[in-house]
């Protein structure tokens, strides 16, 4: 049965014992008391002033606080349980070394709470000002912070299992200056909390909640973040430098003038994120989803994003310089003068992007997809661009010099006026294509698929075209000297106006060409059946070689593989003995 304790006395003589059980105490004045070890045990304070009193080491079961003084007192390692704290005042109170389990919390003020090394577990606090308290290394085990207020509480190094600061009746939880350095606060829940200034350098936030938290200005330096949510975020001018951000969904939030460097966000979201001025240089983007992010950061030097989606992306004049983009979705993006010298671009979805006027020297785009890919006047000097796909390229006044185009899938690529002296072009498919007054100067195309293509007033001088399919083409004011067309399928070619001088064209097939007012001067044409071509009389004299009439029967003391010319027999031998202008000596 409970008692009432109506004055001070009385309360010292039932707790000489050390134990104090089912009383009642309302309205007494116990300040600067000395209860020290006492334990209470089933009772009710109410309106009761403790200010200064030392309650250390005391036990706190079953017992009900309301509007109790508390401020100042001695604390230091009691052992709290079952217990229910409504509106007190327990301001600069020593706490230290305390336990508490299934305690609640309500509206409570514990300003400057001096609670280090401290055990929560099953706390419920609602409303409590923990303005400035110390709780560092201290352990919270399902404990839950709902609306309180934690401007400059400092949990250096606290463990948190199962637990939450969250928003209720607030718009959010006041915390600047929130202090979590080398917390351990993996699956920790934070709601709506106004953190700017925040420290959670080497803090380990795996799988934390921090979505539409406020982290202005805040340091995260080193931290662990892998799988937490922080959409809608703001990390404005956050420090998260070297920090791990694997697999986080960082969609929709914040990062204008966040210091990024050196971070690990490979599989992270920042669908939608706001990057303006944020500095990203060295970071680890492997898959990252960066599609509808605006304002990306200049500077991604040596970034790596293998595999990342940034489709759709305004990323103007950005740095990606040595960055790998290996599989990168860089489709619909915009990206004009960005500086892409030296990187890696293989297999890269690149259709639909706009990449005009960018620099792409040295860069790695072997297997890119390109359709429909703008890269007017573009620098891709020295790139790789092997075996990468596209129909509607467009590579108008883009620079080329010594790239590999070899195996390139490029049908109707628009290369008109292209200055593409000495690149390789090797089995490039150029079907339809466009490489009007193109300049090809000592280019390798050996076996390219240019059927239908554009080649009008192009310049061909030393390219190799050998077994070249330029069926259809249309070659006409072309300039071909010293050209080797050894092999080549030029049927129903059109050369109207076309130069042809040194050139070489054994074995070719030129059934149904047009060589109307070409020039040919010292052509070589072994093996070539000239029945189905119209040559005026000038331009047959600058003929060496072929069949003029096609196939002809065996004749007496000549071989299949020889034919006859002005009386006399010439075959492969006689072309060799001519400085290789043989079928046999040229394959």
């Amino acid at each position: 049965m409970t008692h009432t304790i109506a004055n001070t006395e009385a309360l010292l003589v039932s707790a000489r014992s050390g134990v104090l059980e089912d009383a009642r105490i309302e309205g007494l004045d116990l300040s600067a008391l000395t209860l020290a070890g006492l334990t209470l045990r089933r009772c009710a304070l109410s309106h009761v002033r403790l200010c200064g009193a030392d309650l250390s080491a005391s036990r706190w079961e079953e017992v009900t606080l309301e509007d109790v003084d508390l401020d100042d007192a001695d604390l230091s390692g009691t052992r709290w349980r079952s217990v229910k704290v409504v509106r007190a005042t327990m301001r600069q109170v020593d706490l230290g070394g305390s336990a508490w389990a299934d305690v609640s919390l309500e509206q409570a003020h514990l300003s400057g709470v001096r609670a280090a090394c401290t055990q929560w577990a099953h706390v419920r606090a609602t409303m409590v000002d923990l303005t400035d308290a110390e709780l560092s290394h201290s352990r919270f085990e399902q404990v839950t912070w709902t609306d309180c207020v934690l401007n400059g509480a400092r949990l250096v190094g606290a463990h948190f299992d199962g637990s939450a600061i969250r928003c209720e009746e607030m718009r959010f939880i006041e915390a600047r200056g929130l202090d979590l350095t080398s917390a351990h606060a993996a699956e920790l829940t934070l709601d709506r909390v106004a953190m700017p200034e925040g420290r959670l350098d080497g803090a380990d936030l795996t799988a934390a909640a921090l979505s539409r938290c406020s982290m202005g200005r805040a340091s995260a330096r080193g931290a662990r973040l892998p799988r937490a949510s922080l959409v809608q975020t703001d990390l404005t001018g956050c420090d998260l430098r070297d920090a791990i951000l694997v697999n986080a969904n960082l969609s929709g939030a914040g990062l204008l003038d966040a210091d990024v460097r050196g971070a690990d966000l490979s599989d992270a979201d920042l669908t939608g994120a706001h990057l303006a001025g944020s500095r990203m240089s060295r970071c680890v983007l492997t898959r990252v989803r960066l599609n509808r992010a605006a304002n990306l950061p200049r500077d991604l030097r040596s970034a790596a994003l293998r595999g990342a989606d940034l489709s759709g992306v305004d990323a103007g004049e950005l740095d990606l310089r040595h960055g790998d983009l290996t599989r990168c979705d860089l489709s619909k993006s915009s990206l004009v003068g960005a500086m892409l010298m030296g990187a890696q671009l293989g297999e890269a979805e690149l259709n639909g992007a706009t990449l005009a006027e960018a620099d792409l020297s040295f860069a790695d785009l072997r297997g890119a997809s390109l359709d429909g890919c703008d890269l007017r006047r573009a620098k891709l000097d020295g790139a790789q661009l092997a075996a990468s796909r596209s129909r509607h390229l467009d590579l108008r006044e883009a620079s080329l010099t010594e790239a590999n185009l070899d195996g390139v899938e490029w049908a109707a690529a628009q290369l008109t006026g292209l200055c593409l002296d000495g690149v390789s072009l090797v089995g490039a498919h150029l079907e339809t294509a466009s490489l009007r007054e193109a300049s090809l100067v000592g280019a390798d195309l050996t076996g390219a698929h240019l059927e239908r293509a554009d080649l009008s007033n192009a310049v061909l001088d030393r390219a190799s075209l050998r077994r070249a399919q330029l069926g259809a083409a249309n070659l006409a004011g072309a300039h071909l000297e010293d050209t080797d067309l050894r092999g080549a399928d030029l049927r129903a070619a059109g050369l109207e106006g076309a130069t042809l001088l040194r050139l070489d064209a054994s074995a070719a097939q030129l059934a149904g060409a047009r060589f109307e007012g070409a020039s040919l001067s010292e052509v070589r044409a072994f093996g070539v059946d000239l029945g189905h071509v119209t040559f005026t009389d000038e331009q047959r004299a600058g003929l060496t070689g072929g069949l003029a009439e096609g196939p002809i029967e065996r004749q007496f003391g000549v071989s299949a593989n020889e034919t006859l010319r002005g009386g006399q027999i010439v075959g492969t031998k006689e072309g060799m003995r001519n400085g290789g202008d043989g079928l046999e000596g040229g394959t």
